[in-house]
């Protein structure tokens, strides 16, 4: 039974073993998506600077061409637009991974919990397994004294 119970005890030590490897290796690319994610956004925001301030210079200059202006404004307000959404889909995208990664790190605080109590488990039948085996030690010590006691004892009936 202990044997048993201790090679059960050890294929579920590895199965969430297991599981704790892959929650973490997902962990690890949850975290390279969300660092990629965040590079894609400070990008985002440090070009959508960059066209603010070449719109500005060139605002600046074309003030006699009005029309030109406005159009190439509107070009510029439709990036901004569109990089904002970016921007903004980018962040709850880092948000979503974060989320996930919590619960990833839920699950694996669990399995560690489950692999302790295992453990403890396992300690537990050891120790009564240990226990068990050196009563029958004892008791077959005390079976063999008793044994040879009553050899002598009827090796003395046989003298008297």
């Amino acid at each position: 039974l202990s044997e048993e119970h201790a090679v059960a005890v050890k294929n579920a030590e590895d199965k969430h073993a297991a599981d704790i490897q892959t929650k973490e290796e997902a962990m690890q690319k949850l975290r390279e998506e969300m660092k990629a994610a965040e590079e894609a956004a400070q990008k985002a925001q440090g070009s959508l600077g960059e066209e603010k301030k070449a719109l500005e210079a060139k605002l600046n200059e074309t003030t006699q061409t009005l029309q030109t202006t406005e159009s190439e404004k509107k070009g510029v307000e439709a990036a901004l637009a569109k990089l904002k959404k970016e921007s903004k889909e980018t962040f709850e995208r880092c948000d979503q991974l974060i989320a996930e990664g919590k619960k990833l790190e839920g699950e694996i605080e669990t399995h560690k919990a489950t692999i302790e109590e295992w453990k403890t488990t396992s300690k537990k039948w050891e120790d009564l397994a240990n226990h068990n085996a050196k009563a029958v030690l004892e008791e077959a010590q005390m079976r063999k004294k008793l044994q040879i006691e009553l050899m002598n004892y009827k090796g003395n009936i046989r003298v008297f």
